[in-house]
């Protein structure tokens, strides 16, 4: 899972779920649900509506963030090793 939300885009997502989970708690339980989802996803830094639209907006240091675990080649250490 890569990650598709930016830096900003995270701090704008923060409060906005701690609002919505707010306003779900006095008025709806379909405001916190959506709250939930929107600090899930700042968390986590993936949200899967951006994904399957095609929205990135998570620049080259937001991508440094989680290492590529993919498979052993990934291992940074590993290029270390071969080129001693």
């Amino acid at each position: 899972m890569k990650i598709n939300v930016g830096r900003k885009e995270r701090l704008i997502r923060l409060p906005a779920g701690l609002v919505l989970v707010f306003f779900g708690v006095v008025w709806s339980w379909v405001l916190s649900v959506a709250g939930v989802v929107v600090l899930a996803t700042a968390v986590i830094g993936w949200c899967p509506v951006s994904a399957l639209l095609g929205f990135n907006t998570a620049g080259r240091e937001d991508a440094e963030i989680v290492p590529d675990t993919s498979g052993p080649r990934s291992d940074p250490y590993m290029k270390q090793r071969r080129l001693k």
